[in-house]
């Protein structure tokens, strides 16, 4: 095949049809009753294979476990429950020394699996990092209180950027006076996940996916962008965690339990919304 991919329909077929009728790029027609695959076009979205009523589809590289897996008609959850984890979730600043369940994890990275990507590229990747989260968090923060100083010595003005450098510092001799001190940048977290991709809408998609995973396992969650951004700035960090040239780290979280206990969501601004 042109794609180089192994497409076939198996003696299953009924000639249903129903794989050419969903096929948004019209690389399937129908052909005396039989779907005849023009792989052109063909940007590998796995609809043809997933609407298939009798598994008549094979795609090469597809996952054997899809097959025992079976999506009921019904596929609604408890909305309100849902709505009301969604309106409790808090960023966590604070986690305690729990270890996460393994299952856990898989879970929240089978989430980021098979959350959509654009023409279903499936670039992202993911870094857990907690065995070496140590060694990872000096190299951050060394780059971290590099750029701290570098703000200091040009005579920043800002506000911001001040509130930063010295913050960046601080971190810097906090982890020179212990450095075994986990909570300068990772607040305790267990984990630390990276979301790298090519695509920031693919990877901000995967993230928003994997952190209400983490909330509907009871794990806390902290998008990080100061992790973010030193890895992609900080060669040794790129170097560890073997990022491409044209690879970036979309965001970060930090996974773990929290140490604290929130009692009721925090106060939103009403929807702001423009109905057409």
């Amino acid at each position: 095949m042109g794609a180089g991919v192994l497409w076939e329909v198996t003696d299953n077929c009924i000639g249903c049809g129903s794989c050419a009728r969903d096929c948004a790029r019209n690389c399937l027609k129908m052909e005396k009753g039989k779907p005849v695959f023009d792989d052109e076009l063909c940007n590998l979205c796995g609809h043809c294979f997933a609407v298939c009523p009798v598994s008549a589809i094979r795609i090469e590289g597809e996952d054997p476990s899809v097959y025992k897996e079976c999506m009921p008609e019904d596929r609604a959850v408890d909305t309100h429950r849902f709505r009301e984890m969604i309106r409790n979730r808090r960023s966590i600043r604070s986690f305690n020394r729990r270890l996460l369940e393994p299952y856990k994890i898989k879970n929240i990275l089978e989430a980021g699996r098979y959350a959509p990507t654009a023409c279903n590229a499936q670039n992202n990747r993911f870094v857990l990092i907690a065995e070496k989260r140590k060694d990872f968090q000096q190299i951050l923060i060394r780059h971290l209180a590099g750029k701290g100083q570098e703000i200091i010595d040009r005579d920043e003005k800002d506000p911001v950027l001040l509130y930063r450098a010295s913050l960046w510092l601080e971190m810097g001799k906090r982890i020179a006076d212990d450095p075994e001190n986990l909570e300068p940048l990772f607040m305790g977290a267990q984990a630390v996940l990276l979301i790298i991709s090519n695509d920031l809408r693919d990877g901000s998609i995967a993230a928003s996916y994997m952190q209400l995973m983490a909330e509907a396992e009871g794990i806390g969650t902290l998008m990080n962008g100061y992790i973010s951004d030193a890895v992609n700035d900080c060669p040794a960090a790129r170097e560890l965690l073997q990022m491409k040239e044209e690879e970036e780290a979309v965001i970060s979280i930090l996974l773990g339990y929290p140490s604290v206990r929130y009692y009721r969501p925090a106060p939103r601004k009403s929807t702001n919304v423009v109905y057409l």
